[in-house]
């Protein structure tokens, strides 16, 4: 078993809260307008009062989103690379999820940086199966090109391994 002491970096909390925040703000303007329109064109009441729920809703949301939640997060995520398997842990108290994929199922690693990671010298790691896609949030740039860089070259020892293997096999 490989130790899962890697964290993600705590820089990706800012960068939660800032894009919850950003995803909320809308959301509540878009409410606003709907209670404003309500008064334009004097609409049942009932429809004015599920307007003022879903505000206090968003609000409650936004607050729980980008206090809570993205230190919660940060804390609880762990990752590891080895030569055969690459090991993820997240989640927290309720939910856990523990992923373990194999280098050999492993088909390209892509790295991506939005504005908000740019700003803060982050990237995140996508990490491509026949099947799934998983990613690693808000690593360090030097750190997700590395581990890019590892992950790619034992995929690519272990498929050479396969290849050399199934050549000889046929040879026999």
């Amino acid at each position: 078993m490989i130790n899962l002491n890697k964290t993600i970096s705590p820089d990706v909390i800012k960068v939660w809260r800032i894009s919850s925040f950003i995803g909320y703000s809308i959301s509540m303007t878009c409410a606003f307008i709907f209670i404003l329109l309500h008064g334009l064109y004097d609409w049942s009441y009932w429809i004015r009062i599920i307007g003022y729920i879903v505000i206090m809703l968003l609000v409650l949301g936004m607050i729980i989103e980008t206090t809570i939640l993205p230190k919660y997060r940060q804390r609880f995520w762990r990752y590891g690379v080895n030569e055969k398997f690459i090991y993820m842990k997240f989640g927290g108290f309720l939910f856990k999820s523990e992923l373990i994929i194999p280098i050999s199922k492993v088909q390209y690693v892509d790295l991506r940086q939005g504005p908000l990671l740019k700003k803060y010298e982050l990237l995140s790691i996508n990490i491509m199966t026949v099947s799934s896609e998983h990613e690693i949030p808000g690593l360090p740039k030097k750190v997700a090109e590395d581990m890019r860089e590892e992950i790619a070259i034992s995929s690519s020892l272990h498929r050479n391994e396969v290849n050399e293997a199934e050549y000889l096999q046929k040879g026999r």
